[in-house]
């Protein structure tokens, strides 16, 4: 999960290989919401009791990349 984590962070910058060779490097922006790729860990979450919701987590903190659920807000 930090792994994701650390992917989704502002501070990245991706390189555009063409022809072999570097031709920019370029920052993707961070994306306001993610679905169905972080999980909620709260077990009283709607999420871990309905099925065939989507998982959604919204952008709270830019800077620190915290994310957290649209359904019961808690920290993913």
């Amino acid at each position: 999960m930090d792994k994701i984590k650390k992917l989704l962070h502002d501070n990245i910058s991706v390189d555009v290989i063409e022809n072999d060779k570097k031709a920019k490097k370029s920052k993707p922006d961070q994306q306001q919401e993610l679905i169905d790729i972080l999980k909620c860990k709260n077990d009283r979450c709607i999420i871990s009791v309905e099925r065939g919701l989507k998982q959604i987590c919204i952008l709270k903190d830019k800077e620190k990349a915290v994310y957290r659920c649209k359904y019961c807000e808690a920290e993913v």
